[in-house]
C-alpha cells in the first residue's frame, strides 16, 4: 500500500498515465466506430442503386417491346436482351451484398424471383415479336399475357418498394448512430479532460492535505504535551507514511510512563459500559413484557369474543405462538361429566396430541400444579403424552376450579416462564366464560327432551338458506312431520310414554338424515327438517326410508312395549320464481301433512307450491 510520501507521488503519475489512456484508447474506438459507421452508409447507398435500377431497366425494356408491337417492327432494339441481363446481373449483385443481413436477404432474394419471372415472360415476348408469331396471336392470349405482364410488374415494383423502404430504415439508423458517435466523441472530449484535470488536482490537494493534517496532528500533541497533558499522544493507525510514523513512534515512547492512568481510564469506562449493557438489557426485557401482554390482553379480548367453539380454536391457533414461539401445544377443557378433557384448541406442531384423556392420566391435574417433564433429568411421564420429548403440563384455574389444562411441547427458559403463567391465567378465565356463553346459547336453541333443535333456530336457520338457494340457485326442501295419535300415547299410557315415543322419532330422524340437515321439534309432536341442496324427489326417498323404519321402531315406557309409530309427512321444496318466504314454505309443508292425515296418515305428500 501507499506507506511512504514517494510511493503516493508515483501512484499519482501512474493513475494520470493511466486516465489519459484510456481517453485516447476510447477516442480510436470511437473513430473506429464512426469509419465502421461510414463504410455501412457507403454500402446502404450502393444497395439502393441495385435495388431501383434494375426495376427501371426491366420497365424501360417492356416498354420498348409495346412499342414494337405497336409499330409492327419485326423485332425491338437489340440492346433489350442485354440489358435485361445486367438487370439479373445487379439484382445476384444485390443478394450477395445483404448477405449480412438475414430480413433484407430474403427481400432480396424475393425481389430476384419476381424479376426472373418478369424477364421470362419480357424474353419469350421478344421471341414472338422477332419470329412475327406475335401479331398471329389470338386475342384472348395477347390479353392474357397482357394481365400476366402488369400483375408481374405490379409484384416488381412491390417487392422492390419493400426492399428499398427497409434498407432506407437502415440507413437511416446508420445515419442516426454514425451522429451519435460523433456527439459522443465531442462529449468525451469536453467532459472526460475536465474530469481527468479534475481528479488530478483532486488527489494533489488530498495529498498536500494529507500532509498538513499529520504535521498538525503531532504539533497538536507536542503542544498539549508541553502544556500539561500527559496523555496527549499521537495515534499511529492515523499516521499513513514512514516519514511521519517515525517521528510519532519517538514522542508515543516518552509518554508511556503515563499508561497506568490511562489504564484506570479504560478500566472505569468499561465498568460504565458493562452498567450501560445492563440497563439496556433490562429496558428490552421490559419492552418484550409489554408486548407480551398487549398480546395477551388481545387475545383475552377475542376469547371473550369468540361465538362458537372452531372461533375459539382459532384464537388459540393465532395467539399462543406470539406468545411462546418455538413451541406447540393444546388447551384441554372438561367435558359437560368432567370425566374427560377435551382438545379445544391447538397450535403448532400438535398433531401426536391426543383429542381426549381421562384427567387422571395427567400428573399436572393430579397434582393441581405445574408438571415438567424433561428426558435429562426425567419426573413422571404423563399418560396422555405421547411424544418423549420436553412438555409441560399446566392447570387452568378459574373460580378456585380446575377447568382445563394447556399442554406445552417444548422447553420454556425460566426468564419466559411468566407468558405460560399468565397464559394459563387468561385461558382459565376465557375458557370458564366461553363454556358458559356457549352453554346458555345451545339452551337457547335446543329442545330439552329431544336434544334437536327448536322452532325459534329453525326459523332463523330458515330465513338463511332460503336466501343461499335464491343466491346460488340449489334446491332446498323443508320437511313437516306429525306422529299419528299421539294423543292415544298420552292418554293411554302416559306422559312418560309420549316423552319416549318423541326420543325415538327424534333419535331416527337424526340417523336417516346428513349431518348438514337441520332437523328440529317444530312443537308437540310436530318435527321439521331443513334439507339443503335436497329436491322434493330426493327429500320424498329419504321420507320413505324414514317412514318404514319408524314402523319398525320398538319403544318401552317402563316395562311397557308401546304400539308401533306411524308418522305422517309433508314436503315442500323452494320454487325461485315462486318467491317462496320462510312462512309460505313452512305452511305448504303443514297443508301437505294434512293431506297425508286426511288420505289416511303413514304416508308422504310433496306440497305444490303456486305462485303468490
Amino acid at each position: 500500500m501507499l506507506d511512504s510520501l514517494s510511493r503516493k507521488i508515483t501512484a499519482l503519475g501512474l493513475i494520470t498515465a493511466t486516465a489519459l489512456s484510456g481517453l485516447a484508447a476510447l477516442l480510436l474506438y470511437s473513430s473506429w466506430k464512426m469509419e465502421s459507421g461510414y463504410r455501412r452508409t457507403q454500402h446502404t447507398e450502393r444497395v439502393l442503386e441495385l435495388a431501383q435500377r434494375p426495376v427501371d431497366i426491366i420497365r424501360r425494356s417492356e416498354s420498348d417491346l409495346r412499342a414494337s408491337i405497336i409499330e409492327r417492327k419485326r423485332s425491338p432494339e437489340a440492346s433489350s436482351l442485354a440489358r435485361l441481363e445486367e438487370a439479373l446481373a445487379d439484382l445476384r449483385r444485390l443478394v450477395r451484398s445483404t448477405a449480412d443481413n438475414p430480413e433484407q436477404n430474403a427481400r432480396a432474394r424475393a425481389l430476384l424471383n419476381a424479376a426472373e419471372k418478369r424477364i421470362e415472360l419480357l424474353r419469350s415476348g421478344i421471341a414472338l415479336q422477332t419470329s412475327g408469331a406475335y401479331p398471329a396471336l389470338p386475342f384472348g392470349q395477347v390479353l392474357a399475357r397482357s394481365r400476366a405482364s402488369e400483375a408481374l410488374m405490379a409484384d416488381l415494383d412491390a417487392k422492390r418498394d419493400d426492399f428499398l423502404v427497409a434498407e432506407r430504415l437502415l440507413l437511416q439508423e446508420r445515419t442516426a448512430r454514425a451522429e451519435r458517435l460523433f456527439r459522443t466523441n465531442r462529449l468525451i472530449v469536453l467532459v472526460a479532460v475536465p474530469v481527468i484535470v479534475l481528479i488530478i488536482l483532486a488527489m494533489k490537494a488530498v495529498t498536500i492535505r494529507s500532509i498538513r493534517r499529520h504535521v498538525r496532528s503531532m504539533i497538536v500533541s507536542i503542544e498539549a504535551f508541553a502544556a500539561g497533558d500527559g496523555s496527549a499522544r499521537i495515534d499511529l493507525k492515523g499516521v499513513r507514511w514512514r516519514e511521519f510514523a517515525s517521528i510519532a513512534a519517538g514522542y508515543n515512547t516518552m509518554a508511556d510512563t503515563l499508561s497506568t492512568t490511562m489504564k484506570q481510564q479504560v478500566l472505569d469506562q468499561s465498568a460504565l459500559e458493562i452498567a450501560n449493557k445492563e440497563l439496556r438489557r433490562q429496558s428490552v426485557e421490559l419492552e418484550k413484557r409489554g408486548a407480551a401482554m398487549d398480546t395477551l390482553n388481545a387475545m383475552s379480548l377475542r376469547m371473550t369474543s369468540a361465538n362458537s367453539d372452531p372461533e375459539f380454536a382459532e384464537v388459540i391457533r393465532r395467539f399462543v405462538p406470539k406468545l411462546l414461539p418455538g413451541t406447540g401445544g393444546a388447551v384441554y377443557a372438561h367435558s359437560n361429566s368432567r370425566n374427560q378433557l377435551v382438545k379445544v384448541g391447538s397450535w403448532g406442531n400438535a398433531e401426536s396430541l391426543p383429542e381426549w384423556f381421562e384427567p387422571e392420566k395427567c400428573w399436572g391435574l393430579r397434582l393441581v400444579k405445574p408438571h415438567v417433564f424433561d428426558p435429562s433429568d426425567p419426573d413422571l411421564a404423563c399418560e396422555h403424552a405421547r411424544a418423549a420429548a420436553d412438555y409441560c403440563c399446566e392447570p387452568l384455574m378459574a373460580g378456585g376450579d380446575v377447568v382445563g389444562l394447556v399442554h406445552v411441547i417444548g422447553s420454556i427458559p425460566a426468564a419466559e416462564q411468566y407468558r405460560l403463567a399468565a397464559l394459563s391465567r387468561e385461558v382459565g378465565s376465557g375458557l370458564m366464560n366461553h363454556v358458559l356463553r356457549r352453554d346458555l346459547r345451545e339452551q337457547s336453541i335446543r329442545d330439552p327432551l329431544t336434544n334437536l333443535f327448536n322452532r325459534r333456530y329453525l326459523e332463523e336457520s330458515l330465513q338463511v338458506e332460503l336466501a343461499r338457494a335464491e343466491r346460488s340457485e340449489v334446491p332446498l326442501s323443508v320437511i313437516m312431520c306429525d306422529v299419528d295419535h299421539f294423543k292415544r300415547f298420552n292418554d293411554t299410557h302416559g306422559h312418560d310414554a309420549g316423552d319416549a315415543v318423541l326420543r325415538a322419532v327424534a333419535e331416527e330422524m337424526q340417523k336417516h338424515f346428513r349431518d348438514g340437515d337441520i332437523v328440529c321439534r317444530y312443537g308437540g309432536e310436530e318435527f321439521t327438517v331443513i334439507a339443503a341442496g335436497a329436491t322434493t324427489e330426493t327429500a320424498a326417498r329419504r321420507v320413505e326410508r324414514l317412514r318404514l323404519a319408524l314402523g319398525e321402531l320398538v319403544v318401552r315406557s317402563g316395562n311397557t312395549v308401546l304400539p308401533p309409530i306411524s308418522a305422517s309427512f309433508g314436503i315442500a321444496g323452494f320454487v325461485r320464481s315462486e318467491g317462496s318466504g320462510t312462512q309460505r314454505m313452512l305452511e305448504a309443508a303443514d297443508e301437505a301433512v294434512y293431506r297425508a292425515k286426511r288420505q289416511g296418515r303413514n304416508r308422504a305428500v310433496i306440497a305444490e307450491l303456486r305462485a303468490a
